[in-house]
């Protein structure tokens, strides 16, 4: 069902604890949560997974790619501005990166020294120009929670849909173009799956697709135009919604900023009054990780009142 707006129930929440890589200051670029696990990406880690199943107050460093540069990779020089910055997903042990200069992908089946498998466009040249290919550069990456389908949404033009094998390796098989040809749409900042859909945070409108069940492709799209939103992402029972309020926006309906938490069947059921610069969210729905400083990972204790 398409996202819908009701009264927006006020909630606290609670900073309860905080983390950083090493003790010293950690700039999370991008982060989500998968079986029980935080991915992140941002400096100085490179690539990191935290674990928060045992204690969510108190997560507990699996690996950092930082720890051993050499091993993670024998690819080429990698950057996390250039492979890491702009979106993030993971799948089956596999994390799937995108950042200025193409895509970057990750197997993480040893724990203690993932590897990059694949990179998009591969380097030529060790010494030379860093390699850049549009099809893999991306601003938010949803992905089928079964089938291996990637969806990777291009800043303000397409999303391609690629097929994840289990090797890592990714192909392009479809693309879904924002507008007519040629025409910029402003802006993809954040994807995730969620109730069998595909929502994209677009700064100006969420927008959500449907998924073919044949081609596992991008189908119909719509629209919900009561927020601007930042990034969104999901947990199984909850879609969350960044809303950052703006009069410079047409139509704009001034809501509060903050995050919108919505049920799968529209209904908004709660509302978070901060604006991380990324975040993500615990699996069973009573924490949220969020970069607020470029600085730590906070971690916010999430006050229900109606669940």
């Amino acid at each position: 069902p398409q996202v819908r707006r009701t009264q927006y129930l006020p909630s606290a929440a609670e900073p309860v604890a905080e983390f950083q890589f090493g003790g010293d200051i950690t700039q999370t670029l991008q982060m989500t949560q998968k079986g029980g696990a935080l991915y992140l990406t941002g400096k100085p880690f490179g690539v990191m997974k935290v674990d928060i199943s045992s204690d969510a107050e108190e997560p507990y460093l699996t690996f950092a790619m930082s720890d051993d540069i050499e091993a993670f990779s024998s690819i080429g020089k990698w950057v996390v501005d250039w492979y890491a910055s702009g979106a993030l997903g993971v799948f089956n042990g596999l994390a799937i990166l995108s950042g200025t200069a193409g895509a970057s992908v990750v197997n993480m089946a040893d724990l203690q020294f993932p590897k990059e498998v694949f990179r998009y466009p591969t380097p030529t040249d060790p010494n030379g120009t860093v390699p850049r290919d549009e099809r893999f550069v991306y601003k938010g990456i949803a992905i089928h929670p079964t089938n291996g389908f990637v969806y990777g949404f291009r800043q303000q033009d397409l999303a391609y849909t690629l097929k994840l094998s289990s090797n890592g390796s990714l192909q392009p098989v479809a693309q879904t173009t924002y507008g007519a040809p040629g025409q910029s749409v402003c802006c993809a900042m954040g994807a995730t799956w969620y109730n069998n859909k595909v929502f994209v945070a677009m700064r100006t409108r969420l927008w959500i697709f449907d998924v073919d069940a044949t081609t596992g492709w991008l189908g119909q799209r719509k629209e919900l135009l009561d927020l601007q939103p930042v990034n969104v992402q999901s947990s199984e029972r909850f879609l969350y919604v960044q809303h950052e309020s703006t009069t410079s926006i047409a139509g704009s309906t001034r809501n509060p900023s903050g995050i919108y938490i919505y049920d799968a069947q529209g209904n908004s059921v709660n509302f978070l009054p901060i604006s991380p610069l990324a975040f993500a969210v615990g699996p069973d729905d009573r924490y949220l990780y969020a970069n607020m400083d470029d600085e730590r990972i906070l971690i916010y204790k999430i006050g229900w009142t109606n669940n």
